[in-house]
């Protein structure tokens, strides 16, 4: 094959050969993996991030000032944990295109143990959301019928 340019003069065009589509596929596999991990490192922070936080404030709950700031908190930490979510929702979606183009099956294999492994974190980080509302709500309810006593 050749291109006409306009002077005339062709050039032609070289095949890349299956070398260099491979090292797309092997390129885009330690891009996906480099992500995955980084968002598998953020979401374990986070949970250490919330269970110190809560563990920290447990014995001061009746004070105004720190019910104010965990409500504040956990708002932030939902917006994080969300935030996360969608990232690694993002690149499930990107891992399953590189395996899905025929990637190394052992590394695809290797990519989607990181992303169970990011989506059970996830998912505790949730979870201790969860009861962390809960035990807020509970809180609250008993202050408040101490105040009407």
């Amino acid at each position: 094959f050749f291109f006409q340019a306009e002077d005339g003069i062709r050039d032609p065009l070289w095949s890349r050969g299956l070398g260099d589509v491979y090292k797309r596929q092997i390129k885009k596999i330690a891009d996906c993996t480099a992500e995955v991990l980084k968002l598998k490192k953020e979401i374990v922070t986070l949970n250490a991030d919330i269970e110190a936080y809560f563990k920290e404030i447990s014995a001061w709950m009746d004070n105004e000032k720190v019910r104010a700031n965990a409500k504040l908190k956990m708002s932030t930490y939902q917006e994080q944990i969300d935030k996360l979510q969608a990232q690694l929702n993002l690149s499930k979606g990107q891992v399953d295109d590189v395996c899905a183009e025929g990637g190394d099956e052992a590394k695809c294999a290797e990519l989607q143990k990181l992303i169970s492994e990011s989506d059970i974190a996830i998912g505790d980080a949730t979870t201790k959301m969860e009861d962390e509302k809960k035990i807020y709500m509970a809180q609250q309810a008993i202050l408040l019928s101490l105040l009407h006593i």
